[in-house]
Formats: structure tokens, C-alpha cells, sequence
């Protein structure tokens, strides 16, 4: 009795198939794209977010003046993969902005002068951030991810920002010698998922030198992790600390992204 259902070789489509290569071919592996993106919904809105290296930049959302934040999203991913395949030596990323009849800037991030990314009304604030804040974190996100380079600092409005990346400096670190064991600070954490560290106890501070060991605890459950410094960030207004995605699991504030906590310097041993 023959059977109907088809045999796995059939069910396949023919575009699914390897390509067949000849004899003194080699296959061709296509390169990793940097960025990709994640689309959901937020209270019945498309929503989108941006991803480099698994490190969120920027979330659309759905707004009826502006094009559809999918297309959006697309539209910047495929020029940040573009980017990336090419040559990076000489670019530059920067954060500028604009002083509409409305009175309201409009921030853009720009590489080598040209908009790349406009922070408008179609643009997810989270937290109380203010558009020049959602701006320069992903300026500076795609700084580090794409090009290596340092920080820009908070703008001085109205001038406008326009350093290079091989010339932009970070924050002064604190002098070792003023550390002390005593000092502790509390704020907002966030975490991040860069590959590199993501199953390290590490994080970023803005100031603190790199190699500093810090307590941090979650006010919100008593959880503690002991990290030690390696990156700079965050830089947003009161997020004091960028943990990574391990020191994040171990204080349960993956899902929630961000949670209230106390960093205390520990002792040098």
C-alpha cells in the first residue's frame, strides 16, 4: 500500500535546495549582517527596534504623519550593514540638530555630515528621555559599535556638536587616589548585550577607571553582583551604570531592562 504523504526530498522547495557547484568551486559564505532589527507592538502600535551587534539604537513606532516604522527600520538597517562592509577608516558619526519654525529641535545622527537617523515624533522615548537624550545614545552606540571611538559629550545648545571620531574624548576618569571605599551612588541601572562581555560580570560607568570594582545592588529585590569596570557609558541623565547581560540575569532586571540601584566602590586588594 503506497503511502500519500510526500517524502521529505519532495515536501523541500526547489528554492531551499544548496546551489549545486561545480568541480574547482569554492562556496561563498555572504557576511554577517551588524544590524538587523525586531519588530512588535506597543499598546496596539507597530513598533521596531534597530539592533547592532544585539545592542538596541533605536525603536519606531507607528505614527500617522510619518512613514511606517517597519520601512523606517529597514531603510537604516540596510545602510548600517552597508557601512560595515565597507571602509570606516576615515568616517565620522556625529549628533547635530535643527531649529524648526515650531521651536522644537529636531535631532539627527549624521555619518560624514549626511542624516542618518532623525529623532522625531515617530522615535520611542522611554523614561522620561528627552529627544536630544534618545539621540546622543545612539550617536554614541554607533560610535563604539561601528567605529571604536570615544564618546561625545552632552551637547551645550545651542552649538553644535561636530567632533570626529578620532578626536573626541571621553570623560575624565576619577584619579585612583580619590577613590575611596566609602563611595557609593544610586540611580537607574541598564543593561546591554555586547558579544564580547555578555557572559562576563563587567559594566560601564561614565567616570569610574577601568578596572574599578564595584557592589551593585537592585533596590527593588536586594539582589548584589560584584562587577568590575571595562566601558564607558551610560550616558544618559540619571542612568549611573551599564551592566552587562550576565550581571543583569544575576540581579533579575533582564525583562524589566532597567532597575534602581546602589554602586559602592569596593577596596583594592
Amino acid at each position: 500500500m503506497s503511502s500519500l504523504l510526500p517524502s521529505p526530498q519532495a515536501s523541500l522547495p526547489r528554492l531551499l535546495e544548496e546551489p549545486i557547484l561545480k568541480i574547482g568551486e569554492q562556496k561563498q559564505s555572504a557576511p554577517q549582517p551588524i544590524a538587523t532589527l525586531y519588530a512588535y507592538l506597543i499598546d496596539g502600535r507597530q513598533a521596531v527596534t534597530v539592533y547592532v551587534r544585539d545592542l538596541p539604537i533605536v525603536t519606531f513606532v507607528e505614527h500617522p504623519r510619518l512613514e511606517p516604522p517597519l520601512l523606517r527600520a529597514s531603510s537604516l538597517v540596510a545602510q548600517l550593514n552597508q557601512m560595515a562592509q565597507g571602509s570606516l577608516e576615515d568616517t565620522t558619526i556625529t549628533l547635530a540638530w535643527t531649529e524648526p519654525k515650531s521651536g522644537d529641535r529636531l535631532y539627527a545622527v549624521r555619518v560624514n555630515g549626511k542624516e542618518l537617523l532623525r529623532v522625531d515624533e515617530g522615535v520611542l522615548l522611554v523614561d522620561n528621555q528627552r529627544p536630544v537624550d534618545t539621540a546622543l545614545l545612539a550617536t554614541n552606540r554607533l560610535r563604539r559599535l561601528l567605529l571604536g571611538a570615544p564618546p561625545l559629550p552632552a551637547p551645550v545648545l545651542p552649538q553644535l556638536a561636530t567632533l570626529k571620531a578620532k578626536t573626541a574624548a571621553p570623560p575624565p576618569p576619577v584619579p585612583v587616589q580619590q577613590l575611596k571605599a566609602s563611595l557609593v551612588q544610586e540611580g537607574i541601572a541598564s543593561w546591554y548585550d555586547l558579544h564580547p562581555t555578555r557572559n562576563e560580570m563587567t559594566a560601564a560607568h561614565p567616570t569610574l577607571p577601568f578596572g574599578t570594582v564595584v557592589r551593585v545592588t537592585n533596590l527593588r529585590n536586594g539582589r548584589q553582583v560584584v562587577v568590575r569596570i571595562n566601558d564607558r557609558g551610560p550616558f544618559i541623565p540619571n542612568r549611573i551604570i551599564d551592566l552587562s547581560l550576565r550581571a543583569a540575569e544575576a540581579l533579575g532586571m533582564v525583562q524589566a531592562g532597567l532597575a534602581p540601584v546602589r554602586v559602592e566602590v569596593l577596596p583594592r586588594r
